[in-house]
């Protein structure tokens, strides 16, 4: 699909859930504006809303479920029977009247910085991301990603947003479209004069 396409759709999506979310945004290649994108990613921080469970309990759930739902419902967007996917983290959906896949990562206000970061990509930048220095990567030595959240020893950092994670990492915060393994190896070998 063209960029175009994939930004009216994307935009559509991100009218519908915004509700339901404390912040969604476009990530992906649609935000690097890839003429061509494969697929439309949006990174989202759900708002809780008391539901009641049984007779006597309530609990806190994300209200894009039901938002979610309402796209299925309508039919605006179908479920992927080929990669399915619906777990809280991760869901992956089939646009109908493109066929485009849309892929929703759910995020905290927490690490926000770092789920749009890695869902912005592109892949082979991330590898370098999460790859250690000692062995030609980004990742500063004694620093690890687990679990959706950057960590320094036994300290789980935070990255409310995409400044404050590629600070922690030592890395410039370059714009979506400027970011690429080349250009991050080009700044690694710059950085330890190799």
């Amino acid at each position: 699909m063209r960029l175009a396409q994939a930004e009216q759709i994307a935009a559509k999506l991100l009218d519908a859930l915004a509700p339901a979310c404390e912040r969604v945004e476009v990530a992906g290649s649609v935000r690097r504006r890839v003429p061509a994108p494969k697929d439309i990613e949006i990174v989202f921080v759900p708002r809780l809303v008391r539901k009641r469970v049984d007779l006597f309990t309530y609990a806190d759930v994300p209200a894009t479920d039901e938002a979610i739902a309402g796209l299925v419902a309508r039919g605006v967007l179908v479920w992927d029977d080929e990669t399915p996917r619906n777990g809280p983290k991760y869901k992956r959906l089939v646009h109908t009247a493109g066929g485009a896949v849309v892929e929703l990562f759910a995020a905290t206000p927490e690490n926000w910085g770092l789920i749009l970061a890695l869902r912005t990509g592109p892949g082979e930048f991330n590898r370098l991301l999460v790859t250690r220095r000692c062995y030609g990567g980004a990742m500063p030595d004694g620093m690890r990603m687990q679990g959706g959240y950057l960590w320094r020893g036994s300290e789980r950092l935070e990255s409310p947003d995409e400044e404050t994670f590629f600070a922690q990492m030592g890395v410039p915060c370059w714009p979506p479209q400027e970011r690429s393994a080349e250009r991050l190896k080009a700044w690694l070998r710059q950085e330890t004069g190799g």
